[in-house]
Formats: C-alpha cells, sequence, structure tokens
C-alpha cells in the first residue's frame, strides 16, 4: 500500500476519535434539550460519521490493490 492510505487508515480512527468528541462538547452546549434525544442523535452522528471514514479506508486499500495487481500482470 503506498504511505498515504496506509496514513489514511491509522488517522481514520483519530479523526473519529476527534470529531466524536467535538461532537460531545457541542451536545453538552446546546443541553436544553432533553439529554436523552441529544445522547441519541450525538450517537447517531458519530456513527455515521466512523462508518463513512471505514469504507472509505476499505474502499481506497480495494482500489490500490487492483493497481498493484494490473500492474504485476502487465510486466
Amino acid at each position: 500500500m503506498t504511505p498515504e492510505v496506509i496514513n489514511f487508515r491509522k488517522n481514520a480512527n483519530k479523526l473519529v476519535i476527534a470529531t466524536a468528541i467535538v461532537y460531545i462538547l457541542l451536545a453538552a452546549i446546546n443541553s436544553d434539550q432533553n439529554i436523552f434525544i441529544v445522547m441519541l442523535g450525538t450517537s447517531l452522528e458519530i456513527a455515521y460519521i466512523y462508518f463513512s471514514f471505514k469504507a472509505l479506508a476499505h474502499i481506497l486499500r480495494i482500489l490500490m490493490e487492483m493497481e498493484f495487481n494490473s500492474r504485476k500482470v502487465n510486466q
């Protein structure tokens, strides 16, 4: 794998954790609503971002493997 994809895969989890912290802080600041609804909305947003980054990392890995395999066949 290229270093960019490897770095993205390593940093994706860090980025999701940072995003989760930001969403939790924003939910705490705007806590004038029912706390259960705020927690549910925040957890859904975090899950959406987490799975989006994981899917992107897998797609990049698959594309890289396809490129690597196509170069091996042509040589």
